[in-house]
């Protein structure tokens, strides 16, 4: 069984499963393109996944209000659990990380969301393991 981490922005939902060789990001889905429900569906099935941590902000509550729906969604399209988790700098943690390798700007918005999902399932995973869990249902 998994964790399957969504970091939801605006244009991109990154995100990234447990494994046993820890935290994996997955392809960002860009959501001008993609469908993302059927993306996560298949995510869902092909990594067993048996819960869903999504990531919110707490200093932007209009974001906050748009991630609390795609929770709703989420509810709607499983019966996986569905947790919220503080996020607070995985953003600017993945983007600082991404322009280490010197990526092209466009990549590092791009790619992101998925490396902030991995940061967000590592915070999660360890806040299970010391039994210190700020998370929120």
């Amino acid at each position: 069984m998994a964790t399957l981490a969504i970091d939801y922005g605006d244009r991109h939902i990154g995100l990234a499963v447990s494994t046993v060789a820890g935290p994996m990001p997955l392809d960002p889905v860009d959501l001008k393109t993609q469908i993302w429900n059927e993306r996560v569906s298949h995510i869902i099935e092909q990594y067993d996944i048996d819960q869903i941590v999504v990531g919110y902000s707490t200093g932007n509550a209009e974001l906050l209000a748009k991630v609390k729906g795609f929770c709703t969604a989420l509810q709607g399209l499983s019966s996986l659990p569905v947790e919220l988790a503080d996020e607070s700098m995985t953003s600017q943690w993945a983007e600082s990380m991404l322009r280490s390798f010197e990526l092209p700007t466009r990549a590092v918005k791009a790619k992101s969301h998925s490396v902030a999902a991995v940061k967000l399932l590592m915070a999660y995973e360890e806040g299970k393991k010391r039994g210190v869990l700020s998370f929120s249902k």
